[in-house]
């Protein structure tokens, strides 16, 4: 079954998709693009807070490492942030600017610069509308990537100074305990050669699972649950090597069942109805599980796309 709404966006031939009725089949593709937009904006974040806690932050070794290395994460997304805001904003700008007391119905010349050269062009109303449309749109799921990703690289700084004493990281610092993370940083290096060795597995897979494995900083929802198979024990002997690699797949077949929806026997199966209400459970120890009591909301953004509207 196709997912579009019936009629909304059939085949066309080429005659069809630019001719003279070619408008209202660009605007069903158009409205097709952002069927799903406002789902779009809700899963907008890009790197996780899982990613920040375990991948990002866990690379440092030592608390001053930490530190820097958060700093400077949030700087990058308030950069570029503040760089994409002003992008939106010079293009709305342009836009005004380009079609201000002329004609909507008729084609102008318009200057443009590109690399290697630039030019003039002719531009048509409802097209240069509908593309500033669609960039603001798309930039407003970046813009919410970012704000998502800052809000939880703040709890991070804070959590990181809170343990420095309420102080912030000084360079005097930094560069007083630097011999740490190079101490730490070669000896994980030594130790996942040393493991893949053993274990016939490839040392960013070692390097991952060390990492999801360990406790979170800000926020305790970000720790497994259940555990993961213990590298420790497959290499003990050849019935610890079997048992970590048969948890390994009943983990892999999990993910199976509940995305297909089909009962392999690793017991993540659920009909609809049961899976809603554990849904439903698992929600609600989220939320209880947040340091601060309840999930916080991002800023929300004003329709950017009310400036382009006649």
């Amino acid at each position: 079954m196709s997912i579009l709404p019936e009629n909304s966006l059939g085949f066309r031939t080429v005659e069809e998709a630019v001719g003279d009725k070619s408008g209202e089949y660009l605007k069903k593709a158009f409205e097709n693009v952002y069927r799903y937009h406002e789902i779009d904006k809700e899963l907008a974040q890009g790197r996780t807070n899982f990613q920040l806690e375990k991948f990002a932050l866990l690379e440092t070794y030592t608390l001053e490492s930490a530190y820097e290395s958060v700093l400077k994460s949030r700087r990058q997304m308030a950069e570029g942030l503040m760089s994409k805001l002003l992008e939106m904003q010079e293009k709305v700008r342009e836009f005004e600017y380009k079609w201000k007391d002329q004609s909507h119905s008729e084609p102008i010349q318009w200057e443009y610069s590109a690399m290697g050269g630039g030019g003039k062009k002719l531009c048509w109303y409802d097209l240069d509308q509908m593309q500033l449309e669609h960039f603001l749109r798309s930039s407003e799921l970046e813009v919410r990537d970012r704000l998502y990703q800052i809000e939880h690289l703040d709890k991070m700084l804070a959590e990181l100074t809170e343990r420095n004493g309420g102080n912030p990281v000084s360079r005097e610092q930094f560069l007083a305990n630097e011999e740490n993370y190079w101490k730490g940083r070669f000896s994980e290096q030594m130790l996942d050669e040393i493991l893949g060795s053993q274990l016939g597995c490839s040392i960013g897979n070692i390097h991952s699972v060390r990492r999801s494995t360990a406790p979170a900083l800000v926020d305790k929802r970000n720790q497994f649950n259940n555990g993961f198979p213990s590298l420790g024990e497959a290499l003990t002997s050849t019935e610890g090597r079997m048992k970590f690699v048969s948890e390994l797949e009943k983990n892999v077949i999990q993910g199976y069942e509940d995305v297909m929806g089909v009962n392999l026997g690793a017991g993540n199966f659920l009909p609809t109805e049961e899976r809603a209400q554990l849904i439903q459970e698992r929600m609600k120890a989220f939320r209880e599980l947040s340091l601060s009591g309840s999930v916080e909301e991002v800023p929300q953004l004003e329709d950017s796309t009310e400036v382009v509207k006649e």
